[in-house]
C-alpha cells in the first residue's frame, strides 16, 4: 500500500507558517489549531510506535546529523555556524522533551512524576533497546536533584550574570559600582561590563 499523503510530516507547511505568524484569534484560527493539535497527537502516537517497533538501523538514520541530509535547517541553527550545525541532530530531540514537559505540566503532572515516568524510564528504556536487553538489566542513579524557578527581580546582578539572564539598567549600574571598587580594575569606561564582571567578580568570587 502506497502512502499518498501529500505532506507526511508532523506539521503541514500551512501549520508551520501559522505558528510563526501567531495570527489574531478567530473561529477559523480556532478550527485550524484544533486540526493541528489532532495531527500532533497522532504524531506522538507514531513516535511511540517507532520507539517500540522501528528497526535499529532506521532509528539510527532518523537521528543522523542533519548536516548529512539535504533538508532545510531552522534559521536559529544555521545562524549558529558550523559548530551548531554539527549538533543539529539532537536539537530537535531536546525540543521534543521540552514540548512533552510543558504539556504534561500543563495537565497537572508534577515535576517528580514526569521525571520518573517519562525522563528516567524513557532513558532506561532507550538504553535497554540500544543494548539489546531488558529494562531490568539496566542500572541507573538518575535523579532530579533541583528544578526550581527563580524570581528574576529578586536575584542579585551577579546571580543573573551567572545564569545568563538579561540585566536591567539598575543591574549594570550596580555592577559598574562594584567594578569601580575592585582593586584590579583600572578602567570601566567603554568596556564590556558583563565581561569585566565575569572576569573580576564572578571568576574571582567577587574579591
Amino acid at each position: 500500500m502506497v502512502d499518498v499523503r501529500s505532506d507526511p510530516s508532523l506539521l503541514t507547511e500551512s501549520f508551520r507558517e501559522y505558528l510563526k505568524e501567531k495570527p489574531e484569534k478567530s473561529d477559523y484560527q480556532r478550527k485550524k489549531r484544533s486540526r493541528m493539535r489532532s495531527r500532533v497527537r497522532d504524531g506522538l502516537m507514531d513516535i511511540s510506535l517507532l520507539s517500540q517497533h522501528a528497526r535499529k538501523k532506521d532509528i539510527k538514520q532518523i537521528f543522523r546529523p542533519k548536516s548529512e541530509h539535504n533538508g532545510a535547517l531552522p534559521d536559529e541553527i544555521l545562524d549558529g555556524g558550523a559548530d551548531v550545525l554539527s549538533q543539529a541532530h539532537w536539537v530537535h530531540s531536546m525540543h521534543m522533551v521540552a514540548l512533552s514537559w510543558q504539556g504534561l505540566r500543563a495537565n497537572g503532572m508534577d515535576k517528580e512524576e514526569i521525571f520518573e515516568r517519562v525522563i528516567h524510564d524513557g532513558i532506561v528504556w532507550g538504553e535497554a533497546e540500544y543494548q539489546g536487553t531488558d529494562m531490568g538489566a539496566i542500572e541507573s542513579d538518575i535523579v532530579l536533584k533541583t528544578l526550581k524557578t527563580h524570581d528574576k527581580e529578586q536575584l542579585d546582578p551577579l546571580e543573573k550574570l551567572s545564569k545568563d539572564l538579561a540585566l536591567s539598567g539598575d543591574d549594570y549600574q550596580e555592577l559598574h559600582e562594584r567594578l569601580s571598587d575592585h582593586p584590579d580594575v583600572d578602567e570601566t569606561l567603554g568596556k564590556d561590563i558583563r565581561e569585566l564582571s565575569k572576569k573580576y567578580l564572578l571568576e574571582s568570587g567577587g574579591e
